[in-house]
């Protein structure tokens, strides 16, 4: 009969790769966890403790809800800086609904060329385009 002195537990299998031999894990992996709970935790928090910033626009308006009011702008001559904006605004979604893009920048100098009937100088390509849909002139120069 044989018998065994010290006779081994069955190991069992575990799932995880990176676990050690004696069931430990590196520090390393241990630190990433830590961090990445701690980082789900901060979320969880904010959301609760900052409503205003998990807002997406979607829900119902408050009974007390007032509109902005961005003043108009600076009003001198003829309309003003806030006239601008939203004719820039509404050629952003004239050209847009056309399939035509273009930043809010270059909507914004359509938009004073437009109030002014002014001619646009420029060497960028996109305002070929605007200028099809928007109708304004572009300054052609004379050789």
């Amino acid at each position: 009969m044989v018998h065994l002195e010290n006779p081994r537990a069955p190991t069992s299998k575990t799932s995880d790769p990176d676990s050690r031999a004696d069931g430990s894990k590196p520090a390393r992996h241990l630190l990433a966890r830590l961090i990445s709970k701690l980082a789900i935790v901060a979320g969880v928090v904010a959301s609760m403790a900052f409503p205003v910033l998990a807002q997406d626009g979607t829900g119902t308006i408050p009974q007390n809800a007032q509109p902005r009011s961005y003043g108009g702008g600076y009003r001198g001559g003829s309309g003003g800086y806030g006239e601008d904006f939203e004719k820039a605004a509404a050629c952003f979604s004239k050209c847009r609904r056309k399939g035509i893009q273009g930043s809010n920048t270059d909507f914004l100098i359509c938009a004073v060329a437009l109030r002014h009937e002014f001619q646009i100088f420029t060497t960028d390509g996109d305002f070929e385009n605007f200028r099809k849909t928007l109708r304004f002139k572009l300054y052609e120069p004379r050789f």
